[in-house]
């Protein structure tokens, strides 16, 4: 992540190598689920409750496929004057209100655009969060990307996506103070924080550091002029509650203290049943649960996998985890039964991406990893927080120019399940 598409590359490489919304019609009445009755999030979310889903489709049948070209949502060039450091630089998420609904502009420092929907929201995203920096470690609390809301009661929380530099610990030495170099970005460490806000955002405290790394190399630092060297627990997922607990996935990139290479990456699966609570648990995919907050136990078949997003699909009765795939470079989707025990099915790529044709982008037609362009935001979703999407839903994603990392404007298109052998027209 960062604020410089150079940061933003080197991830890619690391880890390889290891929406806001709105139905298109009208006529289901801002309900999710087509034949079934809405879900519900929150306290209300039970396994129960997700087995009383009947399917409308039949997934071998069918496929998710980008419906339409992007539609403008919000743009930088309109708010830079605001605060120039407010741009979308993660996965766009959102949150409802009693007044609304607020999609986050997460960046280092965090931005909010509120208004009365989703189709009506203002120009310009008020400045919520300005990370301290400050330079202390373990804190990881230099700068924090919070990026993942969830409404519980009156209390807003988030996760952050947390990154601290190993060359602050440099200032006085020539060779590995941040300003050399690429030190700033070659000594990358980064961990995932919990946050809460007890004012709908307008302020925030931290609650815990909940996965980082358990310690520093002390050869990193001669290895910097060479490369990146990220690692620790990166890009927090949207959070989602299912029976009793609330999940996230995170990104896990583990590197031999020695010489950098990289040992094991892919995605985590944290929960907990108190979202104040300093420690969450690893849920592995035979169903066992551990709380190690410095090492990660990967899912199955998930090491090139990052920016993942997870909703329960409505239309397929099931949870659907999208998310930018490394090794093909493109979107990709994947579903499953259960949480507690997270055991991927068959991996889709999301049909129709090499069609978009995003203004503003570096690439000409389809997605880069810079989009982050796996958000699921449905508009008929219950609850508060987008934990619901049904046969469509849109995705928003930011666009990224390397003429000028700050010019970033949010987008969305339409996602339809479509059976295997319709393509819609862009």
């Amino acid at each position: 992540m960062g604020n410089t598409s150079k940061v933003v590359a080197a991830i890619c490489i690391s880890v390889a190598a290891v929406c806001c919304v709105s139905k298109l019609s009208a006529t289901k009445g801002g309900q999710a689920g087509g034949p079934n009755p809405p879900l519900s999030d929150g306290k209300h979310s039970t396994a129960d409750e997700r087995q009383k889903c009947i399917p409308s489709k039949e997934e071998s049948k069918f496929r998710f496929a980008v419906a339409t070209q992007p539609q403008p949502v919000w743009d930088y060039g309109e708010n830079k004057d605001t605060n120039r450091e407010v741009i979308p630089d993660s996965v766009i998420r959102a949150f409802k209100t009693e007044k609304g609904v607020c999609v986050l502009v997460p960046h280092h420092e965090l931005g909010m655009i509120c208004g009365n929907d989703l189709e009506t929201l203002p120009k310009i995203a008020e400045t919520r969060y300005k990370s301290p920096l400050n330079p202390s470690w373990p804190a990881y609390d230099y700068r924090n990307w919070l990026s993942a809301p969830y409404i519980s009661g009156s209390t807003l929380f988030a996760l952050a996506h947390s990154e601290w530099y190993q060359c602050l610990q440099f200032d006085s030495d020539p060779e590995r103070k941040c300003a050399t170099g690429s030190n700033h970005f070659n000594s990358w460490s980064n961990a995932v924080s919990s946050f809460r806000s007890t004012d709908s955002g307008l302020s925030w405290s931290r609650i815990s550091t909940l996965q980082r790394p358990e310690s520093l190399s002390v050869t990193f630092p001669n290895l910097w002029s060479k490369g990146l060297l990220n690692h620790g627990f990166f890009h927090p997922s949207n959070i989602i509650f299912d029976n009793g607990h609330y999940y996230a996935f995170v990104t896990h990139v583990d590197r031999n203290m020695i010489d950098g290479s990289v040992v094991n990456s892919g995605s985590v699966l944290l929960r907990t049943n108190n979202l104040t609570a300093k420690s969450w648990e690893q849920v592995g995919s035979d169903g066992k649960t551990i709380v190690d907050s410095h090492n990660g136990n990967v899912l199955n078949g998930t090491n090139s996998w990052d920016h993942l997003t997870v909703t329960f699909n409505t239309a397929i009765c099931k949870f659907l985890v999208t998310f930018w795939d490394y090794s093909t470079q493109k979107i990709q989707y994947s579903t499953l039964k259960s949480l507690n025990k997270p055991v991927f099915e068959r991996v889709q790529t999301l049909a129709n991406q090499d069609r978009v044709v995003i203004k503003g982008n570096d690439k000409s037609a389809g997605f880069i990893v810079q989009n982050y362009p796996t958000g699921q935001l449905d508009a008929g979703s219950d609850g508060n927080n987008f934990e619901f999407t049904d046969d469509s839903y849109f995705m928003y994603f930011s666009s990224f120019t390397n003429q000028d990392v700050y010019a970033r404007k949010i987008y969305r298109v339409r996602i339809d399940l479509v059976g295997n052998d319709s393509v819609p027209t862009l």
